[in-house]
């Protein structure tokens, strides 16, 4: 996976000056390293595609694609510096393979998309899951679940379809000139179900600092495991409630 590979990722010093109003005035990733951090109970995850946006125009993704494959050391993220020893194209290559080798030609658009979700959010939600999990508990999820109240409607083969920030349309009361989902009598019993579990999931973990503190039959009385660096286990969250492993392995 991505995210493991150590031995050429070393995080750049990203951090807010001082000043008075100042939030994060060290590097994060070394603040998540070391523990440097408050040590509360984490609840974080990833939607299943967080560009599959990218999709609506198959145009423009094309000539995203080529770019990328022009220059086959635009496949490093811009947070990885490359040490000296190792050469950056090798570097493009091997990131680029993970994703785009011996994939059919009908499907790589979407395992470019998939590439750009890893590269911009999940990615680095992983990373923080593994680095913090070594100081406190993390409860892990990715949102795969795929209906009409996250309000988007992009597919693509060799990708999923879960959009950036369709997660909290599922929690939160949303009404603006093109979308509400405040009427929920307007919506699919599966959306309604999705709802109600991501409610009952997100205030137990507000209430007791954990999802499932108990039974629940609404949640299919699953028990969501904490998330830790040699056993990456998750919550998938679609039209089943699924305890799963290492969250979007790219093989």
């Amino acid at each position: 996976q991505l995210h493991n590979y150590k031995h050429f990722q070393t995080p750049l010093p990203v951090k807010e000056p001082v000043h008075d109003a100042a939030f994060l005035t060290e590097n994060q990733y070394s603040m998540l390293e070391t523990g440097n951090f408050i040590r509360v109970p984490i609840l974080i995850g990833t939607n299943s595609e967080e560009e599959i946006h990218r999709a609506a125009d198959l145009n423009k993704l094309n000539k995203t694609m080529d770019q990328y494959e022009s220059n086959i050391e635009n496949f490093i993220p811009s947070d990885f510096i490359v040490n000296d020893s190792l050469n950056q194209s090798d570097i493009g290559k091997l990131i680029r393979n993970l994703y785009l080798d011996g994939v059919p030609e009908d499907e790589q658009m979407g395992h470019m998309v998939r590439f750009l979700s890893h590269t911009t959010f999940t990615n680095p939600m992983i990373k923080h899951a593994n680095l913090a999990s070594n100081y406190t508990d993390v409860y892990f999820y990715v949102f795969s679940y795929d209906g009409i109240m996250g309000n988007v409607n992009v597919t693509i083969k060799g990708a999923d379809s879960v959009d950036h920030a369709e997660d909290p349309r599922y929690l939160f009361k949303k009404v603006d000139s093109s979308y509400s989902n405040a009427d929920l009598s307007k919506f699919p019993t599966s959306d309604i179900v999705t709802h109600d579990r991501l409610i009952e999931l997100w205030t137990n973990f507000v209430k007791y600092l954990n999802p499932t503190p108990e039974l629940s039959e609404l949640l299919q009385n699953v028990t969501w495991p904490m998330f830790t660096e040699n056993e990456a286990k998750y919550l998938n969250i679609g039209a089943q409630l699924q305890i799963q492993n290492n969250p979007k392995n790219p093989y």
